[in-house]
């Protein structure tokens, strides 16, 4: 059957090139028609789904069949989007920075680890913060509370910060957010290759979903935003080791 469309293809490609030789001007022609109708019917197709986009998606979930296949289609690009080993392996984190080594485990020296879950049930890698005096989650849940505004402030410059995108999810329950997640977060996601010295500004603002606004700030105390299910706790603790 491959061969057949080889075949095919190429006799294809020598009637257009017999084609092109004898009639250049028709050829040309029938050429920008061709194009001419397949942009028009793609913009047709772009405005249809653009109108309809809503009801397509409600169809897809309403049905189990196609919310699944939907869902697996989902998957496979976040695998293709993602290193795969940023799913099968636990990351270590000691000052921001990735340890890479297999030895490492729970006498290591490490600030904390990030479990990665990828279930069935949805297309999102789910991030698991997992501090040296808690032991990993049997069970996986997510949390329905949201940040409207999550700003970290490092020197005189501002941040953004998600705990979700289109392929991670940090919105889990009894997840611990503490300063040394934000420099975890400063470095290795959102890429800033800067030194946070002592002496510089590091502090978070929040709006919470209830639009409640609050500001901490690290270098004065050890706070830790832990999530629950449907909201969440600032809390001052001394879990977290003496800063090096």
């Amino acid at each position: 059957m491959i061969s057949q469309l080889i075949n095919s293809l190429f006799i294809g490609i020598l009637v257009a090139d017999v084609l092109e030789r004898r009639y250049p001007n028709q050829f040309q022609n029938f050429m920008v028609n061709i194009s001419f109708n397949c942009i028009l019917y793609y913009s047709k197709c772009q405005i249809f789904l653009s109108k309809n986009i809503n009801r397509i998606n409600k169809i897809i979930d309403s049905n189990p069949f196609l919310l699944k296949l939907k869902n697996d289609v989902n998957r496979l690009m976040i695998l293709n989007k993602n290193d795969t080993d940023d799913i099968s392996k636990v990351k270590y984190i000691k000052n921001g920075e990735i340890l890479d080594d297999p030895s490492l485990n729970e006498y290591s020296d490490y600030d904390f680890c990030i479990y990665s879950y990828l279930n069935s049930d949805s297309p999102l890698i789910r991030k698991v913060i997992v501090n040296k005096d808690r032991s990993p989650p049997t069970y996986v849940t997510n949390s329905d509370t949201k940040f409207i505004l999550l700003e970290l402030s490092v020197g005189d410059d501002k941040y953004k910060i998600d705990f979700k995108t289109d392929t991670y999810s940090f919105y889990i329950v009894d997840n611990d957010f503490n300063e040394k997640f934000f420099i975890y977060y400063f470095k290795q996601i959102l890429k800033i290759n800067r030194w946070i010295s002592e002496t510089d500004k590091f502090s978070l603002k929040i709006i919470d979903q209830n639009v409640n606004c609050e500001e901490i700030d690290f270098r004065k105390q050890k706070y830790s935003i832990i999530l629950k299910k449907n909201e969440y706790d600032i809390l001052v603790t001394n879990h977290d080791e003496e800063k090096d």
